[in-house]
């Protein structure tokens, strides 16, 4: 009764994580407790760092988010 046709196709495209921040002070200040931050260059993720880091320290909002990451 009806013939249905589709098209299908790919687009790649970069897409920004993180704007860059204002010339001064030249980046965005974040504030957390020390016990909710992670850093990139931590003995904790150092093996997952180039796959989840797209700013060098990460601060989370409680702790089960922090061990789930």
């Amino acid at each position: 009764m009806y013939d249905i046709e589709f098209e299908s196709f790919t687009e790649e495209f970069e897409v920004e994580l993180v704007k860059e921040p204002p010339i001064d002070p030249g980046y965005y200040p974040v504030t957390a407790s020390k016990d909710k931050i992670i850093r990139k260059t931590s003995d904790q993720v150092s093996d997952v760092a180039n796959k989840s880091f797209h700013v060098s320290d990460h601060c989370f909002d409680s702790n089960p988010e922090r061990q789930y990451f």
